[in-house]
């Protein structure tokens, strides 16, 4: 993505950027590898040179490693990171219809729609929570699209307008 200039976020659109969190220690300790970290970087790289627009908001959830892939953009913007816990991925013992309400009701909530217009709005999330979150997102997304995979670190632009979250192609 490239061509966000300083006012994409002032044009009075709302604009929703999910990501997933850098690539993750697999020895059971919830931090980023080296890799997850350099994406983390990259992630305020990006911002830096208009690649993604700038976050007026920043969203993880209670796991370290979503927060740790804010940390470098937060400290660059000085901005606080918003933790959530209803952004968290499904929980040991949550059954799946409670796991899915807790999605649809954070997805379709009017706290993404009825905030500043100019709001932008980066939610770090995991593999589970943000495939069910695109389902529930009111966007002009095909199913095609909205099963596009979620790799570690990869994210989507949408801009709220004429009622739907409209995707940013690249």
């Amino acid at each position: 993505m490239t061509g966000f200039s300083a006012e994409s976020s002032s044009r009075g659109t709302p604009i929703l950027i999910l990501m997933r969190h850098g690539s993750r220690d697999l020895t059971g300790l919830d931090r980023l590898t080296a890799e997850g970290r350099e994406q983390a970087m990259r992630l305020t790289r990006d911002v830096q040179e208009k690649r993604l627009p700038r976050p007026t908001r920043l969203i993880a959830t209670p796991r370290k490693r979503s927060q740790e892939t804010l940390r470098f953009l937060a400290d660059d913007l000085l901005l606080k990171t918003e933790i959530d816990a209803n952004c968290d991925e499904r929980q040991p013992g949550e059954p799946v219809p409670q796991f899915e309400n807790r999605v649809r009701n954070w997805i379709q909530s009017d706290r993404l729609r009825a905030t500043d217009p100019a709001e932008v709005t980066l939610v770090v999330s995991h593999l589970d929570w943000l495939e069910s979150a695109v389902i529930f997102l009111e966007s002009d997304e095909s199913e095609l699209e909205q099963s596009e995979p979620w790799t570690p670190a990869v994210r989507r632009v949408y801009f709220y307008q004429d009622g739907l979250w409209r995707r940013r192609k690249k």
